[in-house]
């Protein structure tokens, strides 16, 4: 893949080396000491912790690593499907039973009840939920645990939501969205990615058998691709008791297929797609730079966080060069940003977007090209990283000074 700007790549290529060479670079950064972390014995891993505002208020998630990636071509759309049919029915909450019950403690549907399907995740929340008394807590781990292996998918109920997705479907046929789709071949180079829109098409939604959103269900959805996570304000060691009796029963799913991560084909030559719609309410251009993400491994090492903070400073300095350009009189863009982020699990990006103006975005194109090359040539000046690297310590030292006043 075609690496940018000269001191992120530099970091990225010597991070082996960084490693080696001494005690400073291969130091692991400690967990939070007030995060409870544990592992069940059927593999569902869990985070706790305990944080008083809101008072004897909570947030309960489970996190699914999987996604629409690991659809089959038959399958297209399913992730999201079955993060709909959680809320239809499960083993210990029938029919609208989840709903109804969240609804009389104050959890509204869509607000505090929520879930969100991606390509390489899937995460479900019960948010601002009142602790008021102990039957309220295991209520909602049970939900947890239901959402974890105990989905019902009931065939009529599966019918129901045929139509209700295909009527979402409808909302995306905006120009944004058609874009993107025109533009995904070339962006995820062909992958895997390119074909997984999350919500599926209007004929796969209506013609799938229930036995392949059951199939997707059971082989994805389980203990050692999950985690649960609770936060807010109650007694943890209470709280790590309630986990471990209720989740229990889940079982380990028995020789499980292997989760494999899609790649997204490298590329020596610049890929370009050009995309238009007439309802288009502006004209974008968008540069990717693509990177292999850093290993595993070093998420939890000083290295790890040193590159970490090279790139935000980075991405920093490059947008405010690039709003530097958007503030001049005869600038080709009326906004422009730069970031660094992941594309999917197996490629991270740095972008430079821009806003052109009407019929300059041949100029607007070139103006951010140039100046990410320019960057990539000669860097940044002293007096720029100075100006990030103060800005950067200043909210570090606001976080921590506030670190006892956050909210759950």
């Amino acid at each position: 893949m075609k690496k940018f700007y000269a001191l992120v790549v530099m970091l990225v290529a010597s991070a082996t080396a960084l490693f080696a060479q001494g005690p400073n670079m291969q130091a692991p950064i400690p967990a939070d000491p007030s995060v409870r972390i544990g592992k069940l014995d059927n593999g569902l891993t869990y985070y706790i912790k305990h944080n008083a505002k809101p008072e004897k208020q909570g947030e309960f998630y489970i996190l699914h690593n999987v996604g629409a990636i690991q659809e089959e071509d038959s399958q297209i759309g399913l992730a999201h499907f079955l993060e709909h049919m959680a809320f239809n029915g499960t083993k210990n909450f029938p029919d609208n039973g989840l709903r109804d019950y969240l609804e009389t403690i104050g959890v509204k549907f869509g607000y505090n009840l929520n879930a969100g399907t991606g390509p390489d995740q899937t995460i479900y929340n019960i948010s601002s939920v009142p602790l008021l008394r102990e039957g309220i807590i295991d209520s909602c781990l049970l939900i947890l645990h239901d959402w974890s292996y105990f989905v019902s998918l009931l065939p009529e109920e599966i019918d129901k939501e045929r139509g209700v997705i295909v009527e979402e479907l409808r909302t995306y046929n905006t120009a944004g969205f058609r874009m993107q789709e025109k533009n995904a071949p070339t962006v995820f180079n062909g992958s895997k990615y390119a074909y997984r829109n999350i919500i599926g098409s209007e004929q796969q939604l209506r013609s799938f058998s229930h036995q392949e959103l059951r199939d997707f269900y059971h082989r994805w959805y389980r203990t050692d691709l999950q985690a649960i996570v609770v936060v807010g304000d109650f007694d943890v060691d209470q709280m790590e008791a309630r986990i471990k009796k209720v989740m229990a029963d889940i079982p380990a799913v028995e020789n499980p297929a292997p989760k494999v991560l899609v790649p997204i084909p490298g590329n020596t030559e610049p890929l370009v797609s050009v995309a238009t719609d007439p309802e288009a309410p502006q004209n974008r251009v968008t540069i990717y730079y693509k990177s292999d993400p850093l290993p595993p491994a070093f998420n939890s090492l000083v290295v790890g966080e040193k590159i970490a903070i090279a790139k935000i400073l980075v991405s920093r300095m490059a947008g405010y060069r690039l709003e530097e350009i958007s503030q001049k009189p005869d600038a080709p863009f009326v906004a422009a940003a730069a970031f660094d982020t992941d594309l999917t699990a197996t490629c991270d990006v740095f972008a430079a977007i821009a806003i052109a103006r009407d019929n300059e975005t041949g100029r607007a194109f070139k103006s951010i090209y140039e100046e990410m090359e320019r960057i990539y040539r000669f860097g940044f000046t002293d007096g720029e990283l100075e100006r990030v690297k103060t800005e950067l310590l200043r909210e570090c030292e606001q976080a921590y000074d506030n670190r006892n006043d956050r909210r759950s």
